[in-house]
């Protein structure tokens, strides 16, 4: 999904891109530079020196939830919802109005795998399970006028995964 949803993008100019919990990566330098590019991310694992080196680069270091959305022409997120952030349908409702198009990659677990987590403040310990197909599904149906373009036995869909988990990565653009 990586390739697919920022190649093409290497190919033109000029586009105001928000690119949330994208990373930092060799392309996000290359982006920076032909594009208003922003990259919104939590960096959990990158040093200040690591991220000193993306300076041509607009970078928002806290939670998608508190940027203020300006209007994009592309907002990409890539393997971020429902798998690592399970807020799709907030994200769906804030970020649908700002741009023309929405580049969403979708993990979705219909193998009912589970992770023992424990939250950042606090000691709390909680169990989360990965959303399935049918969870997706009803998510989207909200906000996609042709739902029916996307088949819910597509993203129930369970055999056959690049993953040792299971799960299965879809990539959708909303226009």
């Amino acid at each position: 999904t990586f390739f697919k949803n920022y190649y093409d993008l290497l190919e033109k100019k000029n586009l105001k891109i928000l690119d949330v919990g994208g990373a930092l990566t060799v392309f996000t330098r290359i982006l920076s530079e032909i594009h208003d590019f922003t990259l919104c991310e939590i960096f959990n694992y990158e040093t200040k020196k690591q991220i000193s080196y993306f300076k041509k680069t607009k970078i928002v270091n806290y939670d998608w939830i508190n940027h203020k959305f300006g209007f994009y022409d592309i907002i990409v997120a890539n393997d971020l919802f429902p798998n690592v952030d399970q807020r799709l349908e907030l994200f769906l409702l804030k970020a649908l109005p700002h741009c023309k198009e929405l580049r969403i990659s979708l993990t979705v677990d219909n193998n009912e795998n589970f992770y023992n987590v424990k939250r950042v403040r606090g000691n709390e310990l909680m169990c989360l399970k990965g959303m399935n197909g049918e969870c997706v599904y009803n998510i989207l149906k909200k906000y996609l006028k042709n739902i029916n373009k996307l088949n819910l036995d597509e993203l129930n869909y369970n055999k056959d995964s690049l993953w040792n988990n299971g799960r299965q990565v879809f990539l959708l653009k909303i226009r």
